[in-house]
């Protein structure tokens, strides 16, 4: 999460104004998507963003202290191991079956908001099949320390109220 804070949302940025030329960037983000801009805002004062919108990123994680997510940060040893962590191949492999699997294997799936065969499209379609192990370290963090901070213990959002840039954000009881 870190890296993609600090050298892809600003190289981001300055790719689309150079190559649009245009004043400022409208940022839209689901998911963390909108966690890194929520981020940036927070911790950067940023005068090239127009207007960020968010949709369904999470930002408390001080709810997220269930069954399900107790169960994978027992898995972090793995994470410190390899390089990549394959729990979105893993996701991929439960996702057909996940009406049937108890709750407690789902983390973050709550098949009643998405039908199995529309969840099965999205996770063939936008998600990886492997991602980096520290980014799964990173959101075990914010869970563990039921806080979306940066590895020193600085909320990401403390400094979100000073900035003006217009946000629009939304999100579910289970986001």
């Amino acid at each position: 999460f870190e890296d993609h804070l600090k050298r892809d949302v600003p190289a981001i940025i300055q790719t689309v104004l150079d190559r649009t030329a245009a004043a400022g960037v409208h940022w839209v983000g689901h998911s963390m998507g909108g966690m890194l801009i929520l981020a940036h805002l927070g911790t950067h004062a940023e005068s090239r963003i127009a207007s960020a919108t968010t949709i369904g990123s999470p930002v408390d994680f001080s709810e997220m202290q269930t069954r399900s997510y107790k169960l994978l940060l027992k898995a972090k040893w793995v994470a410190k191991v390899l390089p990549i962590f394959p729990l979105p191949f893993l996701g991929k492999l439960v996702v057909p079956l996940a009406h049937k699997v108890p709750r407690v294997f789902l983390g973050p799936f709550h098949p009643p908001n998405v039908e199995p065969a529309v969840a099965r499209r999205i996770l063939a379609i936008v998600s990886e099949v492997l991602t980096p192990s520290k980014l799964w370290l990173d959101f075990g963090r914010f869970v563990e320390r039921q806080s979306f901070e940066d590895p020193n213990g600085t909320p990401y959002l403390e400094r979100l109220e000073n900035s003006n840039v217009p946000l629009l954000v939304t999100g579910g009881s289970r986001d």
